[in-house]
């Protein structure tokens, strides 16, 4: 496969600057989530995950090439989900052994691992792994279109014709075991297309980004109104996000981009700020371990109502921020160096850091 993605540069380095600060934003939006913020938020914050695999996108343009791409979903599936493998086994040895009672039952276990609804955090990390799954394809696809119209008319049709097509086999496998396929099809193919606006979004000017930030607007909004219509109350986008449906992607499209244009120069500040430098850029390199260890937080006050939302998200960052550094800290000064093989190094470090 041809070189698909330019060698880094001074603003190559500034763009991922910017882009760990746009994943550690849709972190903190994740998180935010999971407190039972109140309704208006909840709302408000509701692009998080389309945020964040836009992200995905633009960090796979500034990286190598993909050469072989069964070597490339091998290490994407250590990166991913291994470490939720890992730290699902201890979480849930953990509950058993604490209160074996109260502990999740085999059949949400073993969902969890395989990243479907089980404890009800980890489905995003099937997103990340599909999207990775077409990821060199997408970037193949992506450099045979060089003019920035032409791209727009194919990233446009190419949706339609996936909605048809998501749609059509809606139709054939409702109320069948097949309708299972539906975990991958209808989750794969809209946020292949995030990912590739994602990818593409370095190419484009601001002003198409803007462009389709505001047509996107529209579309949300037409359909705002066609959905209060019909119930007679303004529907929550989360009723569109399993799976993710145009209304639900049209809101979070211009939040994201919204998003970028806003990391850009908070990014340029941020280098300026050594501390503050440090923090995003960890929080930006090892965003799934600070996202699993938020978890343990989030379960412990689910549903107590011993803690307003805001002092939980507070507890969830700071738990979660420290606790990783912790963890990155032990595996560099203490496992590491006692390990021999480079390879073994490697794919632990890949495991237990990032």
């Amino acid at each position: 496969m041809t070189n698909l993605h330019p060698p880094l540069s001074a603003a190559s380095t500034a763009r991922n600057e910017a882009i760990d600060l746009l994943r550690a934003i849709g972190l903190v939006l994740v998180m935010l989530a999971h407190v039972s913020p109140p309704e208006w938020l909840f709302q408000l914050r509701n692009f998080d995950v389309p945020m964040l695999v836009i992200a995905a996108g633009m960090s796979f343009a500034l990286s190598s090439a993909v050469t072989q791409w069964g070597a490339y979903v091998w290490k994407r599936f250590k990166r991913l989900v291994i470490p939720v493998w890992v730290f699902l086994a201890g979480y849930f040895l953990v509950l058993h052994a604490l209160n074996g009672s109260a502990a999740p039952d085999t059949h949400t276990m073993l969902s969890s691992f395989f990243l479907g609804s089980g404890i009800g955090f980890v489905w995003v990390i099937r997103v990340f792994l599909l999207v990775a799954l077409v990821a060199p394809l997408i970037a193949h696809v992506d450099a045979s279109l060089p003019d920035n119209r032409q791209w727009l008319i194919y990233w446009l049709g190419l949706y339609a014709l996936s909605a048809a097509l998501l749609w059509s086999i809606s139709l054939l496998v409702a109320g069948t075991p097949a309708a299972r396929v539906e975990l991958i099809t209808h989750y794969l193919l809209p946020y292949a297309f995030v990912f590739w606006l994602g990818l593409r979004a370095g190419r484009l000017p601001d002003s198409l980004l803007l462009a389709i930030a505001l047509a996107s607007a529209a579309i949300c909004g037409g359909l705002a109104l066609w959905h209060a219509g019909l119930v007679g109350s303004f529907v929550q986008t989360q009723e569109f996000k399993y799976p993710p449906a145009l209304y639900y992607l049209s809101y979070a499209l211009p939040l994201s981009i919204a998003s970028w244009f806003a990391a850009r120069p908070l990014a340029r500040y941020a280098a300026t700020q050594p501390r503050l430098h440090a923090l995003v850029s960890f929080v930006g390199q090892n965003s799934i371990w600070i996202y699993l260890w938020h978890i343990p937080v989030v379960m412990a006050f689910d549903g107590t109502g011993t803690a307003p939302w805001y002092l939980i998200l507070i507890a969830c960052l700071l738990w979660s921020v420290a606790i990783t550094a912790l963890q990155v800290q032990l595996v560099n000064r203490l496992l590491l160096p006692r390990v021999g093989p480079a390879r073994l190094r490697a794919d632990l470090r890949m495991v237990l850091t990032g």
